[in-house]
């Protein structure tokens, strides 16, 4: 598979210097300077997109966030914008994973995500930011990843955030002609080339038919939500993947009710990288105010 996740931002940005998790939250150089750098990860090389707030005096509060795959999404080329506008929302620094130089398959790219979220987790607990000033985002296939990652975190009994953003989620692995979804159904006028794009992605991420069942990949199918963190998902009524992520969130909500589930009137896939004025209004307010 040639496509990797990384292919979501801008190519032409070239990488600074190694810099440490210190130098993102205490920035003594400008901000275009470090917005791009890298990472040493288990001596791998984690390249980062860093995008900073208005205000960049005291930054005790990080979002971490884990791109989607552009094709699938339809955010190919935009998620710097995204990101940026996600940090001057939020009033938050914003940490993408600009990844990975590595074949985008399972489990080795699902593995990679975790131990790097992880390490930076680590890091800016050890430069003063607490868990609970931590949140890690994902859109569309990397809402997939996220929710995986907090499959992981509750077989591993490891509890690196306690707050968690899903939006437009890919949540199964297997699309076939027959559902019992009705969005897709309904919805599939409004993006006629969004399941063939699913079904593509999933088909190329996994390396045989039997991992479309893994509950690492397809999420639904996993049992036990007891201690997942507390989890906004949000999902357009326009998308055809609505359901799921609906169905995703009644059942995080059932074991949690401090999870929290909104659906987005007119919204599409991929609304991160909507212009209409009124739906972003509306993310941004459901967002703000999960991150009270």
């Amino acid at each position: 598979m040639s496509r990797i996740i990384g292919d979501n931002f801008d190519q032409n940005i070239k990488y600074k210097l190694y810099r440490s998790v210190y130098e993102i939250i205490h920035p003594t150089i400008s901000k275009s300077n470090i917005s791009s750098y890298k990472i040493i990860v288990s001596e791998e090389i984690l390249p980062l997109r860093v995008f900073y707030p208005t205000k960049i005096s005291d930054l005790n509060s990080v979002i971490i966030f884990v791109a989607g795959d552009g094709e699938v999404s339809g955010c190919r080329n935009k998620y710097s914008d995204i990101c940026r506008e996600i940090s001057l929302k939020c009033n938050q620094l914003v940490i993408a994973l600009d990844y990975f130089n590595v074949e985008n398959k399972f489990p080795n790219v699902l593995n990679r995500c975790y131990d790097s979220i992880k390490y930076l987790i680590e890091e800016l607990n050890k430069n003063g930011i607490v868990r609970e000033k931590i949140t890690v985002m994902g859109d569309s296939t990397g809402a997939n990843l996220v929710s995986a990652m907090m499959e992981m975190m509750q077989e591993k009994k490891e509890k690196l955030f306690d707050k968690s953003i899903i939006l437009y989620p890919v949540l199964r692995g297997n699309y076939s002609k027959n559902t019992k979804y009705e969005s897709i159904i309904k919805n599939e006028e409004f993006d006629l080339f969004l399941m063939d794009r699913v079904k593509k992605y999933m088909k190329e991420y996994v390396n045989n038919r039997r991992e479309l069942s893994n509950p690492l990949v397809n999420i639904l199918k996993y049992k036990n939500y007891s201690s997942f963190p507390d989890v906004l998902v949000v999902t357009g009524n326009l998308d055809p993947l609505r359901d799921e992520g609906r169905e995703f969130a009644y059942k995080l909500i059932k074991c949690n009710p401090n999870s929290k589930y909104y659906n987005l009137n007119l919204a599409m896939h991929g609304f991160l990288k909507d212009e209409d004025k009124e739906i972003k209004r509306e993310l941004y307010s459901v967002i703000l105010d999960f991150l009270k």
